[in-house]
């Protein structure tokens, strides 16, 4: 599999439109970490403004073909003093993938400050990596693909009726001290296992799992390649989707970052 810098290094091509590079994963289908990662990362590009990532919101529209590569459309929505909005369209051809706008935001304003406390957890050293909790039907190999991550369970129960998973993530070496890859990083990253715990309940349910929609909020500036805590809950599933949140603290217990998906969890159909 390539290296995080290389899937999110996407090259211009054309007016207004970014191309990004095959993961050489061993999945059939586009990771979705992935489509949100260069759709970020090729908004931090046609930015053009001394701003910081504030948010992104958008719709998986359709499976991508993981052995191709996609092309990112960025049409500017707004650009004002404080924040600017742009609309971002990723593409295999004419199929398109995933559609959202990123919002940034000028960095320092002053404002009331508070946060959620991160809860108590053992640190992610001596722990499991986690495979034991993968549904069956996983398409993510145990991890076994992702050598450029490091990941550590510390829980994944649905004891009171929903799911609820913690694990810590990494990058498994420094990377460069560039703060917009860390964030487009932190968005590849987002939206891996967190559907998962929302099956925490259903360990033996066979489903279809695909993200349908993701939204993520940066707090804080951070660093993936240092320990981070993924608290995640799922609180609903029905009628073959569940809605699954997280929030990102690092392992000091700053909360940097928020995510909300909603996910299909569609009963599979016996052959």
């Amino acid at each position: 599999m390539e290296s995080v810098e290389k899937i999110l290094d996407l090259a211009p091509h054309g007016a207004n439109t970014w191309k990004g590079i095959a993961s050489g994963t061993q999945q059939k289908r586009t990771f979705g970490g992935q489509v949100v990662g260069q759709s970020l990362a090729a908004a931090i590009a046609a930015l053009g403004e001394d701003k910081v990532v504030d948010s992104l919101h958008g719709y998986f529209v359709s499976g991508g073909d993981a052995a191709e590569g996609m092309t990112v459309e960025v049409i500017p929505v707004r650009r004002g003093r404080s924040y600017s909005n742009l609309a971002v369209r990723a593409a295999q051809g004419e199929r398109t993938l995933f559609v959202g706008n990123v919002n940034f935001r000028r960095p320092g304003d002053p404002g009331p400050q508070h946060s959620v406390s991160m809860p108590e957890v053992p640190s992610p050293e001596g722990l499991s990596t986690g495979r034991e909790y993968l549904p069956p039907q996983s398409d993510l190999l145990a991890f076994d693909d992702w050598d450029d991550w490091n990941f550590r369970m510390v829980e994944n129960h649905g004891e009171q009726g929903y799911g609820h998973q913690r694990l810590w993530f990494r990058a498994s070496r420094r990377l460069p001290d560039d703060p917009a890859l860390h964030a487009a990083a932190l968005a590849y990253m987002s939206d891996m296992t967190l559907l998962y715990g929302a099956m925490a309940p259903h360990r033996d349910h066979p489903v279809q799992m695909a993200s349908l929609d993701h939204a993520l909020w940066f707090h804080e500036p951070v660093r993936v390649d240092q320990w981070l805590l993924y608290d995640q809950i799922s609180p609903s599933a029905s009628e073959g989707r569940a809605l699954c949140t997280g929030r990102i603290y690092t392992q000091e217990g700053r909360l940097v970052a928020s995510v909300a998906q909603e996910g299909l969890t569609r009963t599979l159909k016996k052959p």
